[in-house]
């Protein structure tokens, strides 16, 4: 499974939605938030991820690990790193 697939999958049921729940929120077809889950798409389009966040209300920290998800795991280990640095002052 890609990052995007875990990320997307434990960011959804932290917030108790169904993918069906999810696509009626976003407007995002529930076979293509499926699939992703699913890891048959990897990498997704930045707006297709944008609603998807928007209807999970996903806070900063959450909106980061969702959009690094689709970085490749060094540029996406720093961004985190990066993330709770910033956090920590």
């Amino acid at each position: 499974m890609s990052n995007l697939s875990i990320t997307l999958k434990k960011l959804r049921e932290k917030k108790n939605i169904t993918i069906v729940m999810l696509s009626e929120l976003s407007g995002v077809g529930s076979g293509t938030i499926g699939d992703i889950e699913r890891g048959k798409i990897k990498k997704s389009r930045v707006e297709t991820l944008e609603k998807i966040a928007k209807a999970l209300k996903l806070d900063e920290e959450e909106r980061i690990e969702l959009f690094s998800s689709i970085l490749p795991k060094d540029i996406r280990q720093k961004i985190l790193n990066l993330s709770i640095s910033n956090k920590k002052l």
